[in-house]
């Protein structure tokens, strides 16, 4: 994925400090993105920007991608805490005796749990920062 250009779009409505961009499905690179199961983009995307808001008017067509920190905590969220639940609960359901099998599967468990609580408070970690990058 190119980090320069994540989503094209088009200003649709820009107010005090936030613009609002008709996102173009064609331009998505989303499949490549760590950040893509946390951001869910749709049709549109809103940007704060408070200092550079007048310089896009509507129609104006710019690029959009993640910031670095979007992309790091989806990657904690989605790849690294999960593989630290599956690894922490198969090493202790082991340490303590109990047959690989069955910590195995407690494992397992375990982390669709965590995916299952993820799920549900999904609105609260849904918060993908952007930033305009220029086409």
């Amino acid at each position: 994925m190119n980090k320069s250009d994540c989503l094209k779009g088009t200003v649709i409505d820009r107010n005090n400090d936030m613009i609002v961009i008709a996102v173009n499905p064609d331009s998505s690179k989303c499949e490549g993105c760590a950040a893509f199961m946390l951001c869910q983009t749709r049709q549109t995307v809103e940007i704060t920007v408070p200092d550079k808001c007048n310089r896009y008017d509507i129609g104006t067509e710019i690029s959009v991608r993640p910031e670095r920190n979007s992309i790091m905590n989806a990657a904690m969220l989605f790849f690294i805490c999960p593989l630290a639940i599956f690894v922490i609960t198969l090493l202790s359901m082991t340490g303590i005796g109990v047959k690989q099998i069955f910590s195995a599967l407690v494992s397992f468990g375990t982390t669709a749990l965590y995916f299952a609580i993820l799920f549900l408070t999904r609105q609260r970690f849904n918060t993908v920062k952007w930033i305009i990058t220029d086409m």
